[in-house]
């Protein structure tokens, strides 16, 4: 599996359109339009083109409903750091062995502060199947 995923830079294999979050977006619209109609259990929270904060579905469920519509996607989100999102320039391999260690299914790809796409375990998955198939 290793010698499959390493040196595939994961620019090759993110997704480009992210969904993504406006901070300033109420957090009941953030569960109404995102969470229940899209299968994703974060959210980036873009600033422009920075990413200035990622949104969970557990950082949600922390918020008490009553405050629902007063506070904002910006309000709730973690800041951007190691949790969940990764430089554009490491291979496929670092991007599965992060999202095995953090439990998760996706890894937002940065460079610079700016989201350039999302890595998906599936689409790393994918790879190796592909792979697999053309050394059969």
């Amino acid at each position: 599996l290793k010698r499959a995923l390493s040196g595939i830079p994961i620019e090759r294999i993110m997704q480009r359109d992210v969904p993504h979050l406006d901070p300033s977006l109420p957090i009941r619209d953030v569960v109404d339009d995102y969470l229940v109609r899209h299968d994703y259990s974060a959210y980036p929270v873009m600033e422009g083109d920075q990413l200035v904060g990622i949104l969970t579905i557990d950082e949600v469920r922390n918020v008490p409903r009553a405050r629902w519509d007063a506070m904002t996607a910006g309000e709730a989100a973690t800041p951007p750091d190691e949790h969940r999102v990764i430089d554009e320039r490491e291979d496929a391999w670092e991007a599965l062995m992060r999202m095995m260690q953090e439990d998760a299914r996706r890894l937002l790809v940065v460079r610079d502060g700016r989201l350039e796409g999302v890595v998906s375990r599936d689409g790393i998955l994918q790879v190796v199947r592909t792979k697999m198939q053309l050394e059969a």
